[in-house]
């Protein structure tokens, strides 16, 4: 996803105050932000306006503090004497309530803008080793905190475990709405979907935790109940050296009161297999009923275990535990309860707990902090209960407390990750009410009604902003975008002239908020997006150049201007070098690993840059100032003159050289302005560079970080990294937001960026590929996967589509074209061109541009509870590839025409065939099946190869359909079916999948064109393979035996017939043998060899 940042902050350049030098025009007001820290040296240097505001709030708070004090310190003391019983832990609540009232109500001390928004004060918990206490927090931060106990509370709560929790909530909406009536509206709506899918995430980790074997055991110290219905869970590690040291603080973790198996610990847990012994005390992790069914047979005669009565004062040694029946607890609970009575109560709790209580504890929980040292102190909140049995003290949710109680010890300890694009995603849902473009969001069919506006191309080119409208810029875009990639350009940048920013009340001129641009495969989409950000920053630039000098010439000297970008967001993905140049830890990291010796040469250089940089400033002022002279006198001449062809001349070159010199000016005063900014951010670090103690690197990086930003003119990062701290202290909006690959986002994903004050929104994207992940199933059942991109264009939106592809060999767009894309898809000169060409590959009578294999002897296989399998197309894949790079190489060697590079894919929807795959080429090909990528689906979009070859895998037996599957999936086998440049061949079982109609299209396509092969084996179609193939079932099978197929020769009607895929001619003889000396596999050219036409 890309950011724009709005005219204002398009270009930043700082005012040069000295002496001696012309007055600038007003600089952005991003950069007057920063201006002050430019000019002053590092012992100098005001704290930002943002530190300065947490020093304001901290300071009020310690003077209120100061002031109250006496009074609240002999209020605690005289609670104290009145009241001998009241614990240490007690005094300090009261105390720090008082506080809390005083701060909440306001104080003389306390200076107005401190008073205005209330503080936040951090109640201790009871335990004696306790979280150290946080400092003061911002009202921005208490939302923020806020919304996360609330997120917490609702994913965390029994319904991530119980049936019957789940059963009790039922919240989700049946189906997505197109239109929202409200916010409210909107945020009820996807709230309770966001959670589900949190919880979800929440189950995926932790089970992977369990299969990695990342738990250990802790003991409970202590555990203490909260008004907001959190518990405070005190642990240690039972053994020292445990893991304590790998949690984080806001990491998730789940507490059982038994190990977890590796396998299948989600049906341990809802089976309640596992649980203890019960131990000789009678304390056991036993329901409250079941143990009053037992005491109550211990009154009639049975052996008495000694348990304890609950006390409601506090005493006694569990307060959570049931007394007995028959006890006087009992006795004084009612008039004189009889035991028959007393079953009867027993007898009801029993029948309304049923099997609820025979699940194994488990909880799940966010640690507030952990000790890396040896003690390995962990303190975790956890919350229990779920919503519905917030005020059920007997549900199973809420017996968890009380195994926390009872069985303090060996309890398991595994991780599950943490909830941070959760939280962002749930803050922006939020937000959703304060958005700028919020009404389109909750009522998308005002974008139809504007949109049917802009249909009218004259109106678009009366909102063209002049910028970009001279002769020299418009031709660099003819030139290098077709026509509908031009217009997708234009809509999205229509918005910048100032006849749509001035003229809004006309209807003819408004803008659309939110531009819809898709892009099928292969049509160019990041191409687009390119130039759409280079009209963006034209224009910017360009009005940020005319507030700075007067009629500049727009690229005077004729050179290029690159913007200042820089990337934020995790490094997770492979990207170019080019990438990482600009990736902001990248450029932080330079300067905090600074030496001091580079730190002071730079500082010197850029120290007489600067100078150097103000008498070139002062030289060229000077001299467009003679020039502006000139001009004036040369123009009163003209006034006055007769002949005056030769005064226009004269003020024509004149006008010229004030030109050459304000494009001077304007490039020094860029320079020096870099120069300045560079030289804060090595004052920054300089007390880094010179090693000395005290200052606070992850401050140092986080000003570093702002200071980058700041400085952007274009900002690329991921949507989730949008939520990152850095954005909410950027004083200027990102007017302008582009979203790429929009429509495999969630809508709830969309949002983030929003927040940050955008008011016109282009989303990229193609609805008819892969959806954006949906881990639960309620939320896929309620259509969450839906993007924002198809929302609003299922709500009648414009929808810009990108409609010429310059990827797939016309044969392999005919299908997708005519299925997904109403026969849109056009092919470029390209793509023709390169179908036209000779290309030996085809010479080849299995290796056509678009074949489908019909492997009806292949069958699915599923290794315990994993994903499938299907080792016959596995073998015909490796097969497939065998044979095209012998053929290849044979042809290299005979220098025939037509031999060309080749890269080659494989990919399968599912994960277990995609390691069959990898161990099948291994094992036929060796050391040259490095030169296959090997991937899912999933993973494959956005990439292309040459040659693409898919196995689907579902292949049921004869007579038994079991389905195919998410194969079935239309926009999974659109991005499946589109990967290829020059050849697709898909391998799958026809009888199966056709139970698809989608597939059953496919197939019937294929079989129009005649391009379907028939029974396909790599036996039957490379019998020179058989040997090799055996080999490799025998070393597979405990019991070998002869292949059924060995040295079967291939049927003359299961070839292809090449006529009909391009009508050239080609003979397949000798069963494709095209490996030099005689049998597959001899003399292969390793791979990277020089020359190999697949290096």
């Amino acid at each position: 996803m890309s950011n724009l940042n709005n005219e204002a902050s398009a270009k930043t350049a700082t005012q040069d105050k000295r002496k001696g030098t012309t007055k600038r025009p007003e600089a952005p007001k991003k950069v007057q932000m920063i201006e002050p820290v430019l000019r002053r040296a590092p012992q100098q240097r005001a704290p930002s306006e943002s530190t300065a505001a947490f020093l304001r709030s901290a300071e009020a708070e310690a003077n209120l503090l100061d002031s109250t004090r006496p009074r609240l310190e002999s209020s605690a003391a005289a609670g104290s004497r009145s009241s001998n019983s009241r614990s240490e832990s007690a005094q300090e609540e009261l105390y720090m309530q008082q506080v809390q009232d005083a701060l909440r109500e306001g104080s003389p001390d306390v200076p107005g803008d401190a008073r205005s928004a209330p503080q936040q004060v951090q109640k201790r918990p009871t335990s004696k080793l306790a979280p150290r206490r946080q400092r003061p927090v911002s009202p921005a931060q208490q939302v923020q905190q806020d919304l996360s106990e609330r997120m917490h509370q609702h994913v965390l709560g029994g319904r991530l475990w119980y049936k019957e929790c789940q059963d009790a909530n039922q919240d989700l909406p049946h189906q997505l709405p197109l239109n929202y009536d409200s916010p409210d509206h909107y945020v009820s709506t996807f709230e309770p979907l966001l959670f589900e899918e949190a919880r979800e995430a929440v189950r995926s980790t932790w089970l992977e935790s369990c299969d990695m074997k990342k738990t250990f055991t802790v003991d409970i110290t202590s555990v203490d109940e909260t008004a907001s219905g959190g518990v405070h869970v005190h642990l240690k590690p039972s053994m020292p050296g445990n893991r304590s040291s790998m949690l984080r603080e806001n990491s998730l973790v789940v507490l059982t009161l038994s190990k977890p198996p590796a396998k299948g610990a989600l049906e341990w847990v809802q089976g309640g297999r596992g649980r203890g012994p019960r131990r000789q005390n009678g304390s056991s992790d036993e329901p409250h009923h079941k143990r009053q069914r037992r005491d109550l047979d211990q009154q009639e005669g049975h052996a008495a275990m000694g348990a304890q009565a609950y006390n409601p004062d506090g005493s006694g040694s569990d307060p959570m535990r049931p007394a007995p029946l028959g006890s006087e607890q009992w006795a004084s609970s009612g008039p004189g309860l009889s035991l028959d009575q007393q079953r009867q109560i027993v007898a009801e709790a029993e029948a309304a707990v049923g099997r609820k209580h025979s699940l194994l504890p488990v909880v799940a929980g966010v640690v507030k902090s952990a000790a890396w040292d040896m003690s390995g102190d962990i303190f975790v909140t956890v919350f229990p209960a779920c919503s519905a049995h917030a005020h059920a003290p007997g549900s199973c949710c809420h017996q968890v407390i009380q195994s926390l109680r009872d069985k303090p010890k060996a309890w398991h300890l595994g991780f599950a990750g943490a909830l941070i694009s959760q939280e962002r995603e749930y803050k922006a849902l939020r937000e959703v009410k304060n958005m700028k473009v919020a009404k389109y969001i909750l009522r998308p069919q005002l974008l139809a009604e504007i949109g049917s506006e802009m249909e009218d191309h004259q109106t678009m080119r009366r909102m063209w902003p002049p910028e970009a409208r001279t002769p020299q810029f418009l031709q660099f875009i003819r030139d290098q975008y077709d026509q509908t990639q031009q217009a997708a350009i234009e809509i999205a940048a229509c918005h910048l002239g100032k006849n749509a920013q001035t003229n809004m009340e006309d209807p003819s001129l408004a803008i659309l908020p939110f531009v819809l641009i898709q892009g099928p495969p292969g049509t160019g989409k990041t191409h687009t997006v390119r130039g759409i950000l280079n009209v963006w920053h034209i224009v910017h630039y360009n009005r940020f150049l005319e507030s700075l000098v007067k009629a500049l010439a727009r690229y005077a000297n004729g050179n290029t201007y690159r913007p200042n970008v820089v990337r934020i967001g995790s490094e997770e993905a492979p990207v170019s070098q080019r990438a990482k140049d600009v990736w902001v830890d990248v450029l932080i990291k330079r300067y905090m690993d600074m030496d001091s010796a580079t730190w002071q040469r730079r500082y010197t250089q850029l120290q007489e840059q600067v100078t150097k940089q103000t008498y070139e400033v002062a030289a060229v002022q000077k001299a467009l100032q003679r020039t502006q002279d000139e001009q004036e006198q040369l123009e009163k001449a003209l006034s006055s003159a007769v002949e005056r062809s030769k005064l226009q001349e004269q003020l024509k070159r004149s006008v010229a050289e004030g030109n050459t010199y304000s494009y001077q000016l304007a490039h020094l005063h860029e320079e020096r302005d870099k120069a300045l900014v560079e030289m804060s951010r090595l004052e920054e670090v300089a007390p880094l560079a010179r090693n000395e103690h005290g200052p606070n690197k992850r401050m140092v990086r986080d000003n570093l970080e702002l200071s980058f930003v700041q400085e952007a003119e274009m900002v690329f990062t991921t949507l989730s990294s949008t939520g990152r701290k850095i954005f909410s202290h950027l004083e200027n909006a990102f007017e302008n937001v582009l979203v790429d690959e929009a429509a495999q986002a969630s809508e709830i994903a969309v949002l983030q960026p929003l927040m940050l004050g955008c008011k016109r929104v282009v989303l990229v994207g193609d609805p008819q590929q892969l959806p954006a992940t949906v881990l639960s199933r309620q939320a896929q059942l309620a259509n969450m996967e839906r993007s924002m991109f198809e929302r609003f264009q299922k709500a009648g939106c414009p929808v810009t589509m990108l409609s010429v592809q310059y990827r797939m060999h016309p044969f392999i767009r005919q299908f997708p074209s005519q299925h997904f894309y109403n026969n849109q898809l056009l092919d470029g000169a390209s793509v023709i061109a390169e179908a036209n060409s000779r290309d030996v590959m085809y010479d080849h009578g299995y290796m056509k541009p678009y074949i489908f294999f019909d492997v009806s002897t292949g069958r699915e296989s599923r290794q315990g509870t994993g994903s499938l399998r299907n080792q016959g197309e596995a073998d015909l894949a490796a097969a497939l590839f065998f044979e095209l790079r012998s053929m290849l190489v044979d042809a290299h060697h005979a220098k025939k025409e037509g031999v060309k590079a080749t890269k080659v894919g494989v990919i399968t929807p599912y994960r277990q065939q995609r390691k069959c795959l990898q161990d099948t080429f291994l094992a036929l090909c060796a050391e040259n099946a490095k030169e296959v990528v090997i991937e899912t689906v999933d993973s494959f979009q956005g990439k292309q190869m040459d040659v693409v070859i898919m196995s689907c895998v579902r292949a049921s037996e004869p007579g038994l359909q079991t389905g195919i599957g998410f194969v079935s999936d239309i926009r999974r086998m659109n991005v499946a079916i589109t990967r290829a440049k020059r050849a697709l061949w898909i391998l799958g079982s026809a009888a199966t999948l056709k139970a698809s109609p989608v597939w059953q299209a496919l197939i019937d396509d294929a079989e129009q064109r005649g391009t379907i092969v028939k029974d396909a084996t790599a036996e039957k179609l490379f019998p020179d393979m058989t040997e090799l193939l055996l080999m490799q079932a025998n070393r597979r099978s405990p019991t070998p035996e002869p292949h059924p197929l060995a040295l079967e020769r291939v049927p003359q009607d299961a070839r292809v017939d090449p006529q009909a895929l391009n009508g050239v001619p080609v003979q397949a003889e000798g069963h494709l043998r095209h490996a030099r000396g005689g049998t597959m596999g001899v003399k292969m050219v390793p791979m990277g060899a020089k020359g190999s036409p697949m290096s």
